[in-house]
């Protein structure tokens, strides 16, 4: 699995010739320093290790969503019926959104 920052966005450079390049959201290398100085480093760790967890419940859900995306894709290539597949996603997602709702609700502050 490859973790980036939560920050990491695009910016379209138009020199010498127009292109998209990885960028900081939260801007140059002194704003990046005031943000860090700004955090709390207890709330940052919680906050890590709900993404982490996150991330390994959510990890095999998303493969199997993957899979039958591709599967779905072969069928209409193949003139096949999708409509099978299509449910099986259907209801896979929704059985992803009530994972996510339940962790995210057990994890709740406040």
């Amino acid at each position: 699995m490859v973790y980036t920052c939560h920050h990491l966005g695009t910016k379209l450079a138009r020199n010498p010739f127009p292109h998209w390049y990885a960028s900081c959201e939260i801007g140059d290398g002194a704003s990046r320093l005031r943000w860090v100085a700004s955090i709390d480093p207890v709330k940052l760790r919680r906050v890590t290790a709900l993404r982490e967890a996150m991330a390994d419940m959510n990890a095999s859900v998303i493969r199997q969503l993957w899979e039958l995306k591709g599967q779905q894709l072969r069928e209409l290539l193949n003139n096949e019926d999708p409509a099978p597949v299509t449910r099986q996603m259907e209801l896979l997602a929704g059985q992803f959104i009530d994972q996510t709702d339940g962790f995210l609700k057990e994890h709740a502050t406040g």
